[in-house]
C-alpha cells in the first residue's frame, strides 16, 4: 500500500516539478479533497470500503452512545469483508442506506430490531416525555456518539450501520495506514488529485486529459468492487 508522500512524490514527478513548494502543497490540498469531500462523503453511495456496521450496548439512564469506543463485530460478514482498522474513527448518517436499529435483549420476536428514526437533537429534546426512561426510538449524532430518546432504562443492543468519516488527511510526510482511500483506491487519488492540478494550477490539457483517462479507469474498477460488494452483501443476506 503506497503512503500519501509516495503518491504526492509520483505526481510532482509527473508534473515535472519535483521541488515547487506551492505546487507541492497545492497538490496535497487536491489528494485530501479527493478523499474527504469529492469522492467520499458527499457522494450518494460512498466506496464499499467506507461502508461498515458495528454493535453497541446501550447503559441504563445514560442517553448518549460512544461511536469512537467502537469495536466492529467479530462474528459480523462486514468485518470478514473490511477487518477493523476502522474502529475508532466517526461514522455519517447521510448516504442512503444508513441505519441504526434497537433490540431489546428480553424479545422473543423472530427478528427483535426495531428501527429507529433521525431526529434533530434540539428538536428530540422537546418531544413529549422526552426525558422519560423507555427503550429509544430516535436518535441524533452528538458530540461524537448517539443520542437517544426515549432515555434507555435498561441495556439495550444498537445495530449500526453507517460510513466513515474520520478527519485524517493524507500527509505529507507521514505514512497513513489507517486510511482507507490509501488501501484500497490509491488510483483514484493519483488520478483525480493529477486532473485538478493539471487543469487549476498547470494549466496543461494535455497533461489534464491524460489524468482524466486514468481517472475514468480508476473508477470504473471502484464501480465494479462496489457491485461486487453488494453482491456479497446480498448472499450473506446483509443488504438491507
Amino acid at each position: 500500500m503506497p503512503s500519501g508522500a509516495q503518491i504526492l512524490d509520483v505526481l510532482m514527478a509527473r508534473f515535472g516539478q519535483r521541488t515547487d513548494a506551492a505546487l507541492r502543497a497545492a497538490t496535497l490540498l487536491e489528494m485530501n479533497m479527493v478523499v474527504q469531500v469529492t469522492y467520499g462523503r458527499n457522494m450518494t453511495s460512498p466506496p464499499w470500503f467506507l461502508l461498515w456496521k458495528i454493535y453497541f450496548n446501550t447503559t441504563p439512564n445514560n442517553d448518549w452512545v460512544s461511536l469512537n469506543d467502537n469495536k466492529i463485530f467479530p462474528g459480523d460478514v462486514w468485518a470478514g469483508i473490511l477487518g477493523n482498522y476502522l474502529s475508532g474513527d466517526f461514522m455519517g448518517f447521510d448516504p442512503e442506506g444508513s441505519y441504526v436499529r434497537i433490540k431489546d435483549p428480553n424479545s422473543t420476536a423472530a427478528d427483535p430490531y426495531v428501527m429507529m428514526q433521525k431526529k434533530n437533537f434540539a428538536i428530540a429534546s422537546r418531544l413529549p416525555g422526552a426525558n422519560a426512561l423507555g427503550m429509544p426510538e430516535v436518535f441524533d449524532v452528538f458530540g461524537g456518539g448517539l443520542t437517544l430518546r426515549p432515555i434507555p432504562d435498561k441495556v439495550y443492543m444498537l445495530e449500526v450501520k453507517g460510513y466513515w468519516e474520520g478527519d485524517t488527511e493524507i500527509l505529507d510526510v507521514t505514512d497513513n495506514p489507517g486510511l482507507p482511500w490509501l488501501k484500497y483506491a490509491p488510483d483514484v487519488i493519483m488520478a483525480a488529485a493529477g486532473l485538478e492540478v493539471a487543469a487549476k494550477h498547470l494549466q496543461d490539457q494535455h497533461l489534464a486529459s491524460q489524468f482524466g483517462a486514468e481517472l475514468k479507469v480508476a473508477l470504473a474498477r471502484l464501480q465494479s468492487q462496489n457491485e461486487r460488494y453488494y453482491e456479497v452483501l446480498t448472499e450473506y443476506g446483509e443488504k438491507q
